[in-house]
């Protein structure tokens, strides 16, 4: 049975797991913006209102300079406050939300991978850069739009509250610099955008490429040719975003512009009002200081077709069928299984050589070693076996099954595959080793640790088994972090194991001595040993060579 398809993300579902908390953080922005707005607007009616009272005495006696004082000093204490509680608030639910949107891409993707068609540095983009995308849509689009509606909002409703033709001058003005301008910035940001999000993916998958394959380029004279490209195309993205940031600086100045004759409409319109007074100068702030409101529209609407972009493109993940399907439920091998290889062929998209009619019987406890030269495809079988890829014709039949009639949770537990760069984790030697075997207690952990020869130098470390090894690993060397991987495939203990160039970063006397430990901990069942060096060569039953046409 393949696997069902599913969007990647959804997102408004995510969204709407946090919506008090982005509740939360739209109302104090709202209170911050309002407070904002009212700072500014009454201090330039209490400066003009209090120069006209000192006009005359009596009106000097009378003005109340207290009530207008205090509500200006709330204002400013209230926009502080309530910047910092917005942020506080909304950057807490966007936080929780980035949480959610990768939990749910990593676990939903994890069983596609690998997907046909796709580089690493263009999946490494999709995960990483489009989720960033998506978690920022409620400060970047909904947060802006709610707040710009509803300050304009209050602000032609104060226009209207003193005039009805104040308003009416100052709203094409106004309609020009929240509608308008926005949708055409808008359009313009996103298609330079795409461009810049295409040409970003692209970028990441040369880096990608050329880093994995830095020391052949640096062999065969090439690196200096491909750094020239990449620096091309690191060129063209930072072109791509050279031009974001001009079209959104230009449409800042349009937009202080489009203000500017608003507030001169308003002049113009309310000096023929005497009953306006200082009104007017409140009027004119207001709308001027409708800019903090107004100037993320533009960057709102870009994000809302960005994060459509960015949406599409990982769903189109969820939906892409995956290149190895598993089915729900599959039978359980027995407790010895034999794996048998028929006319086997596997070729690479865009190769000409490849497996060709392999075949294989490994009956169950034997030892194998797997040689040929580089290239002949001994790690193309291994992970053919693993069925972490799919042949183009042949069969692979374990316990006497097609292995594609296996769940992958039971063919994880009867077929344990070591790659040659096998992934650790960031967390602690005793974490990475039990993933092998969960419930495995401390006196086997040991147990695998010197078989791989490592027991001697984790007891060395401060916190032993407790210790962080990094991201990867990087707390250990290459063969330290090899013969940690093959400890965990001791602990494993599956049927048949893969160990593909255990010995790699190893000196002579510890890999004879790995080898050693591994014949007795998988004697009785069956391994495939994958190595160019002539390590443990006495412990195998017998050597299959891959050669090259």
């Amino acid at each position: 049975m393949a696997m069902s398809r599913q969007p990647l993300i959804a997102f408004w579902q995510q969204l709407w797991r946090w919506r008090l908390r982005f509740g939360l953080g739209l109302l104090l922005g709202l209170v911050t913006l309002l407070a904002a707005l009212t700072l500014l607007a009454l201090s330039g009616w209490f400066i003009s209102a209090a120069a006209l009272a000192g006009l005359s005495a009596v009106a000097a006696a009378q003005f109340d300079i207290f009530r207008p004082g205090a509500l200006i000093r709330a204002s400013a204490v209230l926009r502080t406050a309530g910047r910092y509680g917005e942020r506080l608030a909304s950057h807490d639910a966007v936080l929780r939300l980035l949480s959610g949107l990768r939990s749910q891409s990593y676990r939903r993707l994890l069983p596609r991978l690998p997907l046909p068609r796709l580089g690493s540095g263009e999946l490494l983009e999709r995960v990483v850069a489009d989720i960033d995308t998506l978690d920022e849509l409620p400060l970047r689009l909904l947060a802006p739009v709610v707040w710009a509606a509803l300050v304009l909002l209050a602000v032609l409703g104060l226009l209207y509250w003193q005039s009805p033709a104040l308003m009416l001058r100052a709203l094409p003005w106004l309609l020009l610099g929240a509608l308008v301008l926005p949708l055409v910035l808008a359009r313009v940001a996103g298609h330079l955008g795409r461009r810049q999000r295409r040409l970003a993916g692209e970028r990441r998958e040369a880096l990608v490429e050329a880093l994995q394959g830095m020391i052949s380029l640096h062999l065969h004279g090439a690196w200096q040719r491909r750094q020239q490209a990449l620096e091309a195309v690191d060129r063209e993205v930072m072109d791509a975003q050279f031009r974001q940031a001009l079209a959104a600086a230009l449409g800042q100045a349009v937009l202080v512009a489009l203000l500017g004759g608003a507030a001169w409409s308003i002049l113009r319109g309310g000096l023929s009002l005497v009953q306006a007074g200082p009104f007017l100068t409140m009027a004119v702030l207001a709308v001027l200081g409708l800019q903090e409101a107004l100037a993320p529209l533009p960057a709102a609407f870009q994000a809302a077709a960005q994060g459509r972009a960015a949406l599409r493109r990982l769903n189109e993940l969820g939906e892409t069928p995956p290149a190895v399907a598993f089915p729900e439920q599959g039978p359980a091998p027995s407790a010895t299984p034999e794996l048998v290889v028929e006319e086997l062929t596997f070729r690479y998209p865009g190769r000409s050589q490849g497996l060709e009619g392999i075949c294989l019987h490994l009956p169950y406890g034997q030892m194998l070693a797997l040689q040929g030269e580089s290239g002949s495809g001994k790690t193309t079988l291994a992970r053919l076996l693993a069925r972490l890829q799919t042949p183009d014709s042949g069969r692979i039949l374990l316990d006497g099954r097609p292995l594609e009639d296996y769940d992958e949770p039971t063919l994880r537990r009867t077929l344990h595959y070591v790659e040659q760069q096998p992934y650790l984790f960031n967390a602690s030697i005793a974490d990475n080793l039990r993933l092998a075997r969960p419930e495995a207690d401390d006196a086997a952990l040991w147990q695998a640790l010197a078989t791989a020869q490592l027991d001697a130098l984790v007891r060395g470390l401060p916190h032993g088994l407790a210790t962080l090894i990094g991201e990867y690993g990087t707390g250990l060397s290459g063969g330290q972090a090899r013969r940690l991987a093959l400890a965990r495939a001791v602990l494993a203990a599956a049927p048949i194991t893969i160990l593909d160039e255990p010995f790699e970063g190893l000196d002579q006397p510890t890999a004879e001595a790995v080898m050693a430990g591994l014949a007795r901990a998988l004697a009785g069942r069956s391994l495939i040993l994958i190595s160019h060096r002539p390590v443990g060569m006495e412990y195998m039953d017998r050597v299959l060579r891959l050669g090259r046409d």
